[in-house]
């Protein structure tokens, strides 16, 4: 009786041990994009950062072919100003090879404390 309860007891130990795993997301790009491009969703993560100035870049060509490869960039400027504010500047262009997309983005950020 005390072996079959301590090898259910073990079997349940490695269960609930392995289970603490940390899984990694599937989607690296996502974690990339909001990362170091992040003035382009939203002028509030100008403050987001530990350096005062930034630029990154973001690419992705899904495959390559002769004609149409579907791409993706991401170029991102952003520089906190003063301690009140941030400025950022963007560059984006989605090409699916019949449909292109392009744009920018310019974001002020200004902290107003409410006390």
């Amino acid at each position: 009786m005390k072996k079959g309860f301590f090898t259910i007891l073990l079997a349940l130990g490695i269960t609930l041990g392995s289970a603490q795993d940390l899984v990694l997301p599937k989607d690296f790009r996502q974690h990339n994009l909001t990362e170091y491009n992040s003035s382009l969703f939203s002028p509030v993560f100008g403050y987001d950062r530990n350096n005062p100035e930034s630029i990154a870049i973001w690419a992705r060509w899904q495959w390559q072919n002769v004609d149409t490869d579907p791409s993706t960039l991401f170029i991102n400027y952003s520089r906190i100003l003063n301690p009140e504010s941030a400025v950022g500047l963007g560059f984006f262009q989605h090409n699916t090879g019949t449909y292109l997309q392009t744009g920018g983005a310019i974001n002020y950020g200004y902290i107003l404390n409410l006390e």
